[in-house]
């Protein structure tokens, strides 16, 4: 099995995250200093951190953003009792068009997604909020340590919000950064009233990232799956967004922070070998500009002889664990979440496939990828 991704949590990592300490206010230290934020709020969950928002802005309407997304980017929007208005996208980017004409009624904030960790022209974004008065809101879920023109992403937002589980390499957690005094303060009298995530999901989620480090090896491919079908459908906590992080995801988060940025500069390096490969196959894929720095933390291919469903099965069916839109175990397609006349949209959906990209990912894990992507463009025994 290619697996699709690596925590990069090993059993030396773990005991040492067990000696971190003041936990909290490293946190708080490094978004401060990452995003330039006077405030920075500690969430369950990068969703956690939308959804309380939302909950805690001070102004009636939806909030415009991208349909091609994960699922948990647009459920804060909606759990909080806000409609979504969604924009069409780019062709080559896949990320929200901001030079089109956007109906500015009705809308209270701007959720800026950099699918793949591919930018967003955050500052046309930052522009329009202006001029509307509408919040800025940046979902840097799959952005962390991605940038613009030396520019942080995160940094022209009113909010941030931050995942300390995918670029950070923790087992749970999020981020709320703001300069919205006001908002930060709502939004923070929120965050415990749901309790704390019980010790035996804790438990699952630290024994879950260890063996999913290891899944590159035969063993730790057979543990980790083991222990997914025990799981089963049981996903606790995942519909609440107010409970408060254990000491011990903190120490995590702390120490595997420590190591993020070196771990994300070997998949960068990994993805600028992968992708000239994938492109002489005639596949589009997500990738940086020239004034630009991503996070790769997805790799999403688009070719028009794709069919998601479909292909993403395939995959999966002999050992190269890809996924669609969203990233929930065992799941090969995302349904749409409009039915609106947005043509890229429209056209891309059904013809995205986000592929295994890790540190560690070996030349005949690349060569094996690419060449059952020319399979699949050619319709060459998939069946």
């Amino acid at each position: 099995m290619i697996p699709y991704y690596s925590p990069n949590f090993r059993i030396k990592d773990f005991i040492a995250s067990l000696f971190v300490k003041d936990a909290d206010a490293k946190l708080i230290a490094f978004f401060k200093g990452y995003t330039g934020k006077q405030y920075v709020l500690i969430t369950p969950s990068c969703r956690s951190a939308l959804y309380l928002t939302y909950q805690a802005l001070n102004k009636e309407g939806g909030v415009y953003t991208s349909p091609l997304s994960c699922k948990v980017a647009i459920d804060p929007i909606v759990n909080a009792g806000r409609i979504v208005h969604y924009g069409d996208v780019k062709t080559q980017s896949l990320v929200l068009d901001v030079s089109n004409t956007i109906d500015s009624r009705g809308i209270a904030a701007f959720q800026v997604i950099h699918l793949g960790g591919q930018m967003v022209d955050v500052r046309q974004v930052r522009e329009w909020c202006d001029l509307y008065s509408c919040l800025m809101v940046e979902d840097c879920a799959q952005g962390f340590y991605s940038e613009t023109s030396g520019l942080s992403l995160g940094r022209l937002a009113d909010v941030a919000c931050f995942s300390l589980i995918k670029n950070a390499y923790g087992i749970g957690g999020g981020i709320l950064a703001t300069d919205v005094k006001a908002l930060y303060e709502q939004a923070s009298k929120q965050v415990g009233l749901d309790g704390k995530h019980s010790r035996i999901l804790i438990g699952y989620r630290i024994v879950r990232n260890l063996l999913e480090s290891y899944r590159t090896t035969f063993l730790g491919a057979f543990l980790y799956a083991t222990l997914i079908k025990l799981r089963g459908d049981s996903r606790e906590g995942t519909e609440v967004y107010g409970k408060e992080l254990r000491a011990i995801e903190k120490k995590i988060a702390v120490h595997q922070l420590m190591r993020s940025r070196r771990l994300n500069e070997r998949r960068r390096k990994n993805a600028e070998h992968l992708i000239p490969l994938l492109e002489d196959q005639g596949v589009t894929v997500l990738k940086a500009a020239h004034h630009e720095v991503s996070s790769y933390t997805k790799l999403y291919i688009y070719h028009p002889h794709f069919n998601s469903e479909r292909d993403i099965e395939y995959l999966n069916n002999i050992g190269i664990e890809a996924k669609h839109l969203e990233q929930k175990i065992g799941s090969f397609y995302q349904e749409r979440f409009c039915d609106l006349p947005l043509d890229n949209y429209n056209l891309i959906h059904d013809k995205i496939i986000s592929i295994p990209l890790f540190e560690y990912m070996k030349k005949r894990h690349m060569k094996k990828l690419v060449d059952s992507i020319s399979k699949l463009i050619n319709n060459e025994n998939i069946n």
